[in-house]
């Protein structure tokens, strides 16, 4: 069930399909475990619709990562300050899950931000260039 699941994930990444066409991906059970994650897992930035980059930041739930979740609403850490403005932890395939994961949510919960589109392209950028042999 795990492979057709992950099969079905890698076909609507890839295709124009639209999400409720595959019946083995349900959020918000279905997830990707960090080490898991391959370039074929993470949709294209320059030519996907936002919901696959939307799609895949629930493939990741921040808030069920103590350590994450801690540090996010931790006074002293401001991830996304210190990723937008800084450039930091763009080494750290955990934590531009983290800040994908959040940027949609807070987008779901108060948007619409101009810049919405943008900025997820940004993090997928980034994930797709860390996943990426030989970068």
């Amino acid at each position: 069930m795990k492979k057709q699941r992950r099969k079905e994930w890698h076909e609507y990444v890839s295709t124009d399909t639209h999400i409720t066409e595959f019946k083995l991906i349900d959020f918000p059970t279905f997830k990707l475990k960090h080490e898991e994650v391959t370039i074929n897992d993470v949709p294209d930035p320059k030519d996907c619709l936002i919901e696959k980059i939307n799609h895949f930041a629930l493939t990741f739930n921040a808030y069920e990562d103590n350590q994450i979740e801690k540090e996010f609403n931790s006074n002293e850490s401001n991830f996304y300050d210190q990723y937008f403005n800084d450039g930091k932890y763009k080494d750290s395939l955990k934590y531009l899950r983290a800040i994908l994961f959040y940027t949609q949510r807070g987008e779901h919960m108060s948007g619409p931000s101009v810049d919405y589109d943008q900025r997820m392209r940004l993090i997928i950028k980034d994930i797709r260039s860390l996943l990426t042999p030989n970068n």
